[in-house]
Parts: C-alpha cells; sequence; structure tokens
C-alpha cells in the first residue's frame, strides 16, 4: 500500500521561497555594500584632488620664497641679472614649475584611478544583484518542479515494505 506524505509539496514550496527570498536579499546587500564602496572611492578622489591643488600651490609659495632669496643673493654678488644668473634663475624657475605641475599630474592620475574604480565596484554590486535574481528565479523554478513531483506522487512511500536493516526506508517509489 502506498500512501502520499502529505507535507510534501508544501516543504517543497517553502524550501524555494526561502532559498529566492535569500538569493534576493544577498544580491541587494552585495549591491548596496558595492555603492558604498563606490561612494567612498569618488570622495576619496575628490580629497585626491583637493590634496594635489594644496601641495601644489604650497610648492608654488615655496618657490616664490625661493625664486626671491636666489634673486637677493644674486643683487647682493653684484654679477648682475644677465649671462649665466639669468640662466640660473629660469632653470630654478623651470623645475619649479614642473614641480607644480607633476604634483597636480599625480593627484589627478590618483583620482582617475579611484574614479574607475568606483565605476568598476558600483558595476560589480549590480552583477551580483542581477546574478542573485538569476538564481532565485532557478531556485522557483526547482522548488515548482519538486513541489510537481511531489504532488504527483514521486516519493510516495510503500508502507508495505518497511524499514529495512540499519533503519533505511525501503519501497519508495
Amino acid at each position: 500500500m502506498s500512501v502520499m506524505i502529505p507535507f510534501l509539496p508544501a516543504i517543497a514550496v517553502g524550501a524555494a521561497a526561502t532559498q529566492a527570498v535569500g538569493q534576493l536579499a544577498a544580491g541587494e546587500s552585495a549591491k548596496a555594500a558595492a555603492e558604498q564602496n563606490a561612494a567612498m572611492m569618488r570622495q576619496e578622489a575628490e580629497i585626491a584632488r583637493r590634496q594635489g591643488v594644496a601641495q601644489s600651490t604650497a610648492r608654488e609659495r615655496a618657490t616664490r620664497q625661493f625664486l626671491g632669496r636666489q634673486r637677493a643673493a644674486i643683487g647682493q654678488a653684484g654679477i648682475g641679472f644677465e649671462g649665466s644668473a639669468q640662466d640660473v634663475m629660469l632653470e630654478s624657475a623651470t623645475a619649479a614649475e614642473l614641480d607644480v605641475m607633476n604634483t597636480m599630474y599625480e593627484a589627478e592620475l590618483r583620482a582617475k584611478g579611484l574614479m574607475n574604480q568606483a565605476t568598476i565596484t558600483s558595476w560589480e554590486g549590480k552583477q551580483a544583484r542581477r546574478a542573485s535574481r538569476m538564481a532565485a528565479v532557478g531556485s522557483v523554478l526547482t522548488g515548482a518542479a519538486n513541489y510537481g513531483m511531489a504532488s504527483q506522487g514521486v516519493g510516495r512511500y510503500n508502507t508495505t515494505r518497511g524499514i529495512g536493516a540499519g533503519g533505511t526506508f525501503r519501497g519508495i517509489s
């Protein structure tokens, strides 16, 4: 004699629903975490840009002071501002301007790197959410298939055969 285990379809549906909800929640959580990380990277990029401006401004100020001291030293030496003295001052001013430009360039490179990483991190969060949705759909479909099998009698227990050696069920058809 075969009997239907009445709660099997309900278990299939409940398990599928629970798994799907968990997968959706995990995807949303991963996306939210990725967006938070991306936002922090964008803030760091802005900070890097501002630090670049501050550092280049400090270098410009230091350069003006240095060039002023250099001009004063040349004037005090009485050698005039033509020829070699002019070349030295021009070389110093050029090197200082390059330092300022390099400082800004390095800050901008760091900022762009952080912005690119923020974009990638945000994209990864969106992909995690998409993957969780696909996994949830798979769970629901699997649950529906399990429900269908359970309600059609697949998994009926044959009560005439009972439990075999070692306590295992026999006769599941």
